[in-house]
């Protein structure tokens, strides 16, 4: 493994832990801190954006429950691209690290719910659906973008083996 690709390695590894204790993090919290966090970001920062679509089309397009979701959904998009990411350091990516990470990611939301049982929170298995269907999209697009580079480097190959010198 080249200097480069072991430097990656080494920050996707601190950034996925850093992302998995953050997601871990916010599920010890007890249910009354957690709700008074997401609703500070949701008036704060959701509300305000999403506002300018309500004024033009007079319906509320995002609450508070929905911007929960699909907070939900983006932490486990941004560790399932991690995850994708750190297998891609090696020198073969491909369909099956790209189950790793689903399966890693799958773990991670599991674990999450159980997490918050031990904390008296509400777990909910869709949940754990939601943070997979995340996952699955962060999976997909770093799969698509390492297939696309995978084929542009064969291609660029095969035409320098054509090349009459």
């Amino acid at each position: 493994m080249s200097k480069g690709r072991k430097t990656a390695f080494i920050i996707l590894c601190i950034l996925t832990g850093l992302t998995v204790a953050f997601i871990w993090g916010n599920s010890c919290l007890p249910k009354a801190t957690s709700g008074a966090e997401s609703s500070s970001v949701y008036d704060a920062v959701i509300k305000p954006f999403f506002a300018v679509f309500e004024g033009l089309f007079g319906v509320e397009f995002m609450t508070p429950e929905i911007a929960r979701k699909l907070a939900h959904a983006f932490e486990f998009f941004v560790l399932a691209t991690e995850i994708n990411l750190l297998y891609a350091t090696k020198l073969h990516y491909g369909w099956k690290f790209a189950l790793y990470s689903l399966f890693f990611s799958f773990t991670v939301a599991f674990l999450d719910e159980t997490i918050q049982v031990i904390s008296e929170r509400g777990p909910m298995i869709t949940d754990v659906y939601i943070d997979f269907v995340g996952a699955l999209i962060g999976t997909l697009l770093v799969f698509l973008i390492a297939a696309a580079v995978d084929a542009g480097k064969k291609r660029r190959r095969k035409t320098r083996e054509e090349k009459p010198e």
